[in-house]
């Protein structure tokens, strides 16, 4: 049957026909299997086929067909009339509870969205996705760079730190003291190339600053490039202002030198340190206990071959590690460090590799900081003020020990008074103008 014109009193569903009769939806069905109610199918007569009806039409039939069906048939009909001024003054009741309800309770509290702050990210392509608590995006950032480091790689590498601080490449903190979040974003790719970005970031994803690490730098008669990546990141405030500083270490691709940098909350640079190989981890350590934080790195000095300890102090340090011939910076001087330190090697680790770097520092609650080595496993215990406590064996260069005597390379079976022991008198300080096993720092005395 063509359907009429009539648009403007048209319902288009089952619930506004029940809401216009002011019945349920399946008493509307039954009226009209059993009545002949007045519904029109836009397509076909399935059950399941769109329905519509016009008011008019409805309405008509209430009061003539209808009327006639409810004649001996009560139970089917409309609501009495007392029953349906009941069920339309409903609504109005529930209003007036809900007013009573608002004045006379406390309110319930809102969400302030402002709280929302960042605490997790994401990774997609290349674009980093700020979270909040709920894991909800805040703000987005796109690097540019289609081979970034995917969520996976960024978040393994935090897992795998034995500290909250170590090793990460995301760091969510209040940097500025405003009360704020910020996210320092180091960029990592695949290739290793295209990064030495160091991009700090408010909760909507906003670039507040940029720092870009390394550059053409000369050392010995060669010419390093620009290439370098950031090896690791951390915040902390240093002269106790309210406003954190940030240190990293960035190393050059695929070689080295390495560069050490301070950044004040806003990006700006605040000391420059190279080191002839690399740093692998720093913390921020009150040496002198003065109540200001210094910063002690540990890495690889490649002339040597030896993991090394640098101290470096707060704003305004320039320099370079003690090196010579090709390992020798032509710009920066030797110094700028409180204290420079070279750890002694073992027969165990040279057999193992050519080199011998840290793996990390850890802080003790004791005050102490221990220096963790990569290939031998010793435990390297430093006190505040960078003399050394002890060396520390562990399972792993027992086995390793082990391994070597077992293949007739080491003369002597594992004994800590042999191996470990002779080792504490062999750590090496920088005096300025040679090696000593003299403790030698710029330290102020500790009273």
């Amino acid at each position: 049957m063509a359907e009429p014109e009539k648009a403007d009193n048209k319902l288009r569903s089952w619930k506004e026909i029940a809401a216009h009769l002011r019945v349920d939806e399946r008493t509307c069905a039954r009226w009209e299997k059993n009545f002949g109610l007045p519904v029109h199918r836009a397509q076909g007569e399935g059950k399941k086929s769109r329905v519509l009806a016009y008011r008019d039409e409805l309405d008509a039939w209430l009061q003539t067909t209808f009327r006639n069906h409810q004649k001996g048939a009560n139970a089917t009909a409309r609501p009495p009339r007392g029953r349906r001024i009941w069920l339309w003054s409903l609504p109005i009741l529930a209003a007036v509870i809900i007013g009573a309800l608002v004045l006379i309770l406390p309110k319930w509290p809102e969400r302030d969205l402002s709280d929302r702050v960042p605490a997790d990210f994401r990774i997609e392509g290349s674009v980093l996705v700020i979270l909040d608590g709920a894991g909800e995006p805040l703000g987005s950032y796109d690097t540019g760079l289609p081979n970034l480091w995917s969520e996976k790689e960024y978040k393994d590498i935090s897992i795998s730190s034995n500290r909250p601080l170590g090793l990460l490449y995301v760091l969510i903190r209040d940097i500025q003291g405003d009360g704020r979040q910020e996210v320092l974003f180091a960029t990592q790719t695949r290739d290793e190339l295209s990064e030495g970005d160091l991009i700090c970031l408010n909760a909507k994803g906003d670039e507040l600053w940029k720092f870009h690490s390394g550059r053409e730098l000369p050392f010995g008669t060669k010419t390093y490039s620009p290439d370098y990546r950031i090896s690791c990141l951390d915040a902390s405030d240093l002269d106790g202002d309210g406003r954190m500083e940030i240190f990293l270490a960035s190393q050059h691709y695929p070689e080295w030198p390495c560069q050490i940098s301070l950044l004040s909350s806003d990006g700006i640079s605040l000391g420059e340190y190279w080191n002839s190989g690399s740093v692998n981890d720093m913390v921020a350590v009150d040496l002198d206990a003065d109540g200001r934080k210094e910063i002690v790195g540990a890495g690889l000095n490649n002339e040597y071959r030896k993991a090394c300890v640098i101290a470096l102090g707060g704003a305004g340090f320039r320099g370079a590690s003690p090196n010579s011939g090709e390992f020798r910076s032509a710009e920066f001087p030797t110094g700028g460090h409180i204290a420079y330190i070279l750890l002694p090697r073992t027969e165990i680790d040279r057999m193992e590799y050519p080199y011998e770097g840290p793996e990390d520092i850890r802080l003790l609650a004791n005050g102490n900081f221990q220096v963790f080595t990569h290939i031998s496993r010793l435990f390297f215990e430093f006190r505040p003020d960078l003399t050394l406590q002890h060396v520390l064996s562990s399972h792993a260069f027992e086995l390793l020990h082990q391994k070597y005597y077992s293949a007739g390379k080491v003369p002597k079976p594992y004994s800590e008074q042999e191996y470990i022991k002779p080792l504490e008198k062999e750590v090496l300080y920088f005096d300025g103008q040679g090696w000593t096993t003299t403790p030698t720092t710029k330290l102020k005395p500790i009273h």
